[in-house]
């Protein structure tokens, strides 16, 4: 067993690991813009909106990079009114998928899948306006 008395700096179990942060806003069409820039979604999809709407409830989320393992994703939802339409998320995928980066160049990305649920477990989309906040911890370990 590993003795975790001594292990006071993160990364000395798992090694390598990368936190990335974004804040977007949900639009009139359900998509989740996040506006990439030097103080936000750094390590997202630079363009394009990192962000792609697959159908009512399933999201795709682009990073600008590959990494080996998805250690965790947390999604915080803030809606003016108080209560989040869609509060609840499930991870359904996560790999490398290749891109065209729109400067004639094709590149490998991660990508995670993931699903928007209300309360009661049904597919469904954040609300108009919707503030969310993304926590993605990654590791390149192999």
């Amino acid at each position: 067993m590993a003795n975790r008395t001594f292990n006071q700096f993160q990364g000395q179990l798992e090694k390598r690991v990368v936190d990335l942060y974004a804040l977007g806003q949900v639009d009139a069409s359900g998509q989740i813009s996040i506006q990439v820039s030097a103080t936000n979604g750094k390590g997202l999809l630079f363009g394009n909106s990192p962000t792609q709407k697959v159908s009512t409830g399933i999201y795709t989320l682009l990073l600008d990079d590959v990494y080996d393992d998805l250690l965790g994703l947390s999604i915080i939802y803030q809606s003016a009114t108080g209560i989040a339409a869609a509060p609840l998320y499930n991870i359904i995928d996560y790999g490398v998928v290749g891109i065209y980066d729109g400067i004639n160049q094709a590149k490998n990305v991660s990508f995670i899948r993931y699903t928007t649920m209300s309360s009661l477990g049904v597919l469904a989309d954040p609300a108009l306006f919707e503030y969310v906040r993304f926590k993605i911890t990654l590791s390149n370990n192999k």
